[in-house]
């Protein structure tokens, strides 16, 4: 009988023993094989590092469920590290509950007013989850789509509840795809109303309308869901068509799982359906850059082997462990960006020359950069 042929570890490709561990503990943290040099990893690597590195990526609150899926992993680190991750998790956990509280809470002021809003991204999560725990999934705010004719009404009923605009968030005027933040005490994040899904390829790939036509009741007052399609067309456009042509080879660990979550739980045929549209739309490169990337790291039961989408997983695994590469990747990008809005963009021409008369402006704006960069 011929011996199997032995699986492809592409982690190999990083060549970073930290990054490399944080990447090999996605798999069994999701219940697939663990890479066979991941104990090898953690053991070459600074618990101070590892911390990091997935806190920075947004999955320190996904490795503990490695070590429950792997416990044979619990040899190769200290204890500190485990107890560290398993009470990150706890805590998201805990954090998630009260940003559910909180959503259901904005639900119900909606209802009262004949309002009804779909939940997006991380916030489909909280109502419909496809991680098996609800402790996996870092949440930053709170965005919900409404209809054009109900979101002043909507932004009204949750300011006579105690919101208040936020005044610290860059342009979010006429034409930008959502309103303010909305903050209010006793909130666990911040909430933004959305009239469209994202700015240029995004609202053109996914029309408000069509979205909201399509959403499911989520069993909740005043919320729904939007269609599985849209759930993954919608996560996939947020974290590729955003990125300039320097930054599309860096890595976004967190919705690497995500996508592959959803490959996992939604209907047979939603991916196929989601890559048709984005093709359709000119940008099938982005949405397949997302599932080559998700399955670089997942492992090679996941992903071809040979091709053009092995490369591309091969190049965003080397950039990952990378960091100042990345960062120089991203600063470009920045820069590239600031520099085309200011020439071609009157309204963000407006709001940058007031922000450089303003030492306080430039302090923010500074601070989210750095903060930002820290990621990798």
């Amino acid at each position: 009988m011929p011996v199997p042929a032995r699986p492809l570890n592409r982690l190999l490709a990083c060549r970073s023993v930290p990054h490399r561990a944080v990447l090999g503990l996605m798999a069994p943290a999701l219940g697939y094989p663990a890479p066979d040099t991941l104990a090898q990893d953690l053991k070459a690597s600074g618990p101070g590092e590892l911390v990091k590195i997935a806190t920075y990526t947004y999955v320190h609150t996904v490795a503990a469920s490695a070590f429950g899926t792997a416990p044979e992993l619990e040899q190769a680190v200290p204890r500190d590290l485990l107890i560290y991750f398993a009470e990150m998790q706890k805590a998201n956990r805990r954090r998630n509950a009260a940003i559910r509280a909180q959503l259901l809470q904005i639900g119900e002021i909606f209802a009262a007013e004949g309002i009804e809003a779909v939940a997006l991204k991380g916030c489909a999560e909280l109502l419909r989850p496809v991680f098996p725990d609800p402790g996996m999934r870092f949440l930053s705010d709170i965005d919900l789509l409404l209809p054009g004719r109900d979101i002043e009404a909507a932004r009204a009923a949750l300011e006579a509840a105690g919101a208040a605009r936020s005044s610290t968030r860059g342009v979010t005027g006429r034409g930008h795809h959502h309103l303010p933040p909305l903050t209010c005490t006793g909130w666990a994040v911040s909430v933004e109303l959305h009239h469209a899904l994202g700015a240029a390829k995004v609202r053109d790939l996914l029309p408000a309308g069509e979205v909201f036509a399509a959403s499911q009741p989520s069993g909740r007052a005043g919320l729904r869901l939007p269609g599985p399609l849209h759930r993954v067309m919608h996560m996939a456009a947020h974290a590729e068509l955003a990125k300039r042509p320097l930054e599309a080879a860096i890595l976004s660990l967190r919705d690497c799982l995500e996508f592959q979550q959803m490959q996992a739980a939604l209907p047979a045929g939603t991916l196929p359906a989601a890559r048709g549209r984005f093709a359709a739309a000119g940008c099938g490169k982005a949405f397949d850059r997302l599932a080559e990337a998700a399955g670089a790291v997942i492992g090679p039961a996941a992903c071809p082997e040979t091709g053009p989408g092995l490369r591309c997983g091969n190049r965003m695994l080397r950039l990952f462990g990378r960091p100042a590469e990345q960062k120089l990747r991203k600063l470009a990008g920045w820069t590239g960006f600031y520099i085309c809005q200011f020439v071609s963009n009157p309204q963000l021409r407006s709001y940058y020359l007031r922000m450089l008369s303003s030492p306080d402006a430039l302090a923010r704006v500074s601070g989210f950069h750095k903060k930002w960069l820290q990621r990798f």
